[in-house]
């Protein structure tokens, strides 16, 4: 019973120094952006916005940024039944990103993100996962972004 309770505990220890660190946390980056436009989408503007304003209050910021985020959402039907019904789709997020420093202009670069994807029976479903999948390329491209951000030099 005694080894079981120092087995316990040593494991205990093992688990709680493993050294785990978040990888995604807005403390790691060394920018703070201090100004920023968006244009395009609103949808997608809305879920950018959110990510930029994380990085409007950075502290340990060693870099100041503005950045102009212009954002654009396509869904186009890829197939079709022979009545004529979409069987398939497409949706595209495409994210042109200006990036100034003081003024001046460091880089452009093009973020681009699709998924395809099958109908569904219900419009209502249907419209609920593409907001979804919607959702799911616009935090990828957060990601994206921020890491971008991160290593320009």
């Amino acid at each position: 019973m005694k080894l079981l309770k120092i087995l316990l505990i040593l494991q205990f220890i093992m688990l709680a120094s493993c050294g785990y660190k978040a990888i995604n946390n807005k403390y790691n980056y060394t920018f703070k952006i201090i100004d920023y436009k968006l244009v395009g989408n609103s949808t997608i503007n809305k879920k950018l916005e959110k990510n930029i304003l994380r990085f409007s209050e950075n502290d340990n910021a060693s870099r100041f940024f503005e950045i102009e985020i212009f954002s654009e959402l396509n869904k186009n039907a890829t197939s079709k039944d022979s009545s004529g019904n979409d069987l398939s789709y497409e949706i595209k997020i495409i994210v042109n990103l200006n990036i100034k420093e003081n003024n001046v202009l460091l880089d452009k670069t093009k973020i681009q993100k699709k998924v395809n994807y099958n109908t569904l029976v219900s419009k209502f479903e249907l419209k609920q996962y593409e907001n979804l999948l919607i959702n799911d390329l616009s935090e990828q491209i957060n990601l994206e972004i921020n890491n971008y951000l991160a290593i320009i030099e």
